[in-house]
């Protein structure tokens, strides 16, 4: 009889085209039947995913977020609603457990409309630059080095850059391991930048052919990120190189994942204590889950919650993009008095 892992990889090799080596790290290092549930029919697992945790910065305070990861359905029984089955399945779990808040990145295009049937939305851009190797000189005084496990410093430096964006998913010193294995296994490198023998640069390079693709890079001044840049171009002689970044407000962004909203009242709350002048008040829908409903009102930095009242609706998803500030310039009354910000997410396990 096939255990739970089995039948979850079973799954993923009949719905991912990934190559084995992934997969197999990714069963290895990441998975876990603690963090999985599934629908079975006719005697095996015809619907799965992992609800992988993540803590998350949140205008001021860590939340805890579960990424839906390994997703997927059985081709064979497609089209009848198991998949939406299990997100509400998720949810409730996660509600349970204490978690405000899920994010996913779709598998392709297409899907970003199916997650919406259950009021996922998308909150997460990230921005792509294109550069010329010849544009990024290395400046003699920076000391770069592809990182290795001796390096104590490099993690709680990648750890302070990442915890200094807002509304952005973080990596524990035990996902920074799985993440070095994953560079480790296609040969990439993470470069790291030194000056008088401290860390103040970091650049995640993967190579694709004669191009170089830079996922996540932190650097501490404009010289060090393009010294950075440079020696990994110089290295692997890149003709090309593509940098991904956090969201820019004056370029076109591309869209990366979606966010869900479990519990609403403890997130709502979290943002009022940090934008303590704004007043307002809106009556929240959700179809899915209905504990989020009702009238909220925020005031001198405290949320009060009723069931009934007079106020504009707002949707889920709305609400959603509001308190991560994902343009809020394109939402309702009153939502769009909400703060910008830029939600990001990197180096995930897609």
């Amino acid at each position: 009889m096939l255990t739970m892992k089995d039948e979850a990889k079973r799954l993923w090799d009949i719905c991912f085209n990934d190559d084995q080596d992934f997969t197999d790290l990714y069963f290895r290092e990441r998975y876990s039947d603690k963090v999985t549930i599934g629908i079975n029919k006719d005697d095996k697992m015809v619907s799965v995913m992992q609800l992988l945790p993540y803590p998350m910065t949140f205008h001021g305070q860590s939340i805890n977020t579960n990424y839906i990861s390994g997703a997927c359905t059985d081709p064979d029984y497609r089209g009848k609603g198991y998949m939406n089955e299990l997100i509400v399945k998720a949810m409730k779990r996660m509600k349970e457990q204490g978690v405000w808040l899920t994010t996913l990145i779709p598998a392709s295009d297409s899907l970003f409309d199916f997650y919406e049937r259950t009021n996922f939305v998308t909150a997460f851009d990230y921005n792509e630059e294109e550069m010329s190797p010849n544009q990024l000189p290395v400046k003699q005084e920076v000391h770069i080095s592809p990182y290795s496990k001796g390096q104590t410093d490099v993690y709680p430096y990648f750890n302070r850059k990442m915890s200094e964006r807002n509304c952005c998913l973080q990596h524990s010193p035990e996902d920074f391991r799985v993440i070095m294995k994953d560079i480790e296994l296609y040969h990439d490198t993470l470069w790291v930048a030194r000056l008088d023998g401290e860390v103040v640069g970091l650049a995640f390079c993967y190579e694709d052919d004669t191009k170089l693709l830079v996922k996540e890079v932190f650097a501490e001044f404009p010289f060090v990120e393009e010294s950075l840049i440079g020696a990994a171009s110089n290295k692997m002689n890149a003709e090309k190189i593509t940098v991904t970044s956090p969201p820019c407000k004056y370029t076109k962004n591309e869209s990366m994942g979606m966010a869900r909203i479990v519990s609403a009242e403890p997130l709502i709350k979290i943002y009022a204590q940090s934008h303590p002048f704004l007043q307002t008040s809106f009556k929240v829908t959700d179809e899915w889950m209905k504990d989020n409903e009702g009238n909220y009102t925020l005031s001198n930095g405290s949320v009060q919650k009723e069931a009934k009242g007079e106020a504009p609706i707002v949707t889920i998803e709305q609400l959603t993009q509001a308190l991560f500030g994902y343009h809020p310039e394109n939402l309702p009354e009153p939502l769009s008095k909400f703060e910008a910000c830029n939600p990001y997410m990197s180096l995930m396990l897609e």
